[in-house]
């Protein structure tokens, strides 16, 4: 897809500011949406800077297996869990979750894609493709963006972004003008806001401006819709957060989902 945007190489930036600081939050987000990792098989699809892996590991998982189709983000990956798991049960590999035949085979107790698959070009297949390695009574935990009235006029916005470099400056300095002076408006301390983003969001801000700008391809989900295919799927709805529609003018959150599938936890270590 000659539009896709280079995720690896924001991630790799990412990577290279990580600390224990963004450890710590990412274990934090982790523990609230899947819960109880301790002694289980988690697969990390999208692994992007690894850092989600990691947490993983800090929270007790068995084995991390994560995948990732940009190659350089199985790089970065790898890089960061050596830096900060040396001694942990990983592996990174690269593997593209439309292509069933490149995925793992097997089981995961936790099957995890955190922002992921609302870029892969076939968002309801990536959630089917993910769902099918998912172990009975284990959980699928999902982070996708919202569908907002504004989400086609991004798509297109994203397609320039991801296709004409050129541009990025630019882009980039209207939104993040936008974002702060929507902040100010509204009667928000906009310096706080972006000094205090790594602690309350765990990433570094303008390399998240980068990202949401940059996500190409790009889709969105209508919560119900999502989890009536899930349904079908024979899992059941856990937990979720933030999953109520905004009107996305300034671009649409994550929200989050936690589906357990049904049957006898089996407490599989997948290759």
């Amino acid at each position: 897809m000659a539009a896709r945007y280079d995720f690896g190489r924001n991630w790799a930036a990412l990577a290279a500011q990580l600390g224990e600081e963004h450890v710590a939050q990412a274990c934090e987000d982790l523990r609230r949406l899947v819960g109880d990792i301790a002694g289980r098989s988690f697969l990390d699809i999208g692994c992007g800077s690894g850092l989600h892996s990691v947490a993983a590991l800090r929270l007790g998982a068995e084995r991390v297996l994560a995948v990732d189709y940009d190659s350089r983000c199985v790089e970065v990956s790898r890089a960061t869990l050596r830096r900060f798991a040396p001694a942990g049960g990983w592996e990174v590999r690269r593997a593209d979750v439309l292509k069933p035949a490149s995925l793992p085979t097997g089981h995961f107790d936790i099957v995890y894609a955190w922002g992921v698959l609302h870029h892969t070009g076939d968002m309801w297949a990536a959630i089917r493709n993910s769902a099918a390695l998912t172990a009975p009574g284990g959980c699928l935990a999902v982070a996708l963006y919202r569908r907002t009235p504004f989400c086609a006029i991004w798509r297109l916005e994203k397609r320039i972004y991801a296709s004409q470099g050129w541009l990025r400056p630019v882009m980039k300095a209207c939104f993040t003008a936008a974002v702060l002076l929507a902040r100010a408006v509204r009667h928000r301390d906009a310096p706080s806001f972006v000094r205090n983003y790594r602690r309350v969001r765990g990433m570094e801000f303008m390399i998240d401006v980068d990202d949401w700008l940059g996500g190409f391809p790009y889709d969105s989900v209508v919560p119900e819709k999502l989890e009536a295919l899930l349904e079908r799927l024979g899992f059941r709805l856990k937990r979720n957060f933030n999953t109520q529609p905004r009107l996305g003018l300034l671009g649409s959150g994550c929200g989050e989902w936690q589906f357990e599938r049904n049957g006898t936890s089996g407490r599989s270590l997948a290759g």
